[in-house]
C-alpha cells in the first residue's frame, strides 16, 4: 500500500493530482511437492485532483482517453477522479515430468469512477 497527499494551495500547481492510493496482494500457493501452484495478484488505484489535473492524467501517454476508437473509456474533462483495478489469477503445473502447463485469467478495468 502506498499513498501520496498534497495540500496544495497554490493555483500554480493545480495540474498536480492532490491524493494518490495504490494498494495490492500478490498470493502465491505450492502444493503437491511444489509441481502444482496458483498464483493470484489483485490491485486497486485511486486518484483524486482538480478537473485540470484529472484531464492531463487522461491525456497521458500511459492512458490516451481521448483517442478515436476508445469506445471502453469514459474521457470526460469534468473528472475530479480517476480509479482502477487489475487483477490476475493462474493456475498450472510447474515443476516435474515432461509437461509444464498453466492457465490464467486477467482482468483489467481503467480510469472508473
Amino acid at each position: 500500500m502506498t499513498s501520496t497527499n498534497r495540500f496544495i494551495k497554490d493555483d500554480d500547481l493545480a495540474f498536480l493530482s492532490s491524493d494518490a492510493y495504490t494498494g495490492g496482494i500478490d498470493l502465491l500457493h505450492h502444493w503437491k511437492d511444489k509441481v502444482f501452484f496458483i498464483n493470484a495478484k489483485i490491485i486497486g488505484s485511486y486518484i483524486k485532483g482538480s478537473q485540470e489535473a484529472i484531464t492531463a492524467l487522461q491525456e497521458s501517454s500511459a492512458r490516451y482517453f481521448q483517442r478515436p476508437g476508445a469506445d471502453y473509456v469514459n474521457y470526460d474533462i469534468t473528472r475530479t477522479s480517476l480509479s482502477g483495478i487489475g487483477g490476475k489469477v493462474e493456475i498450472g503445473k510447474g515443476s516435474k515430468g515432461n509437461w509444464k502447463y498453466s492457465t490464467a485469467l486477467s482482468v483489467l478495468t481503467p480510469g472508473s469512477s
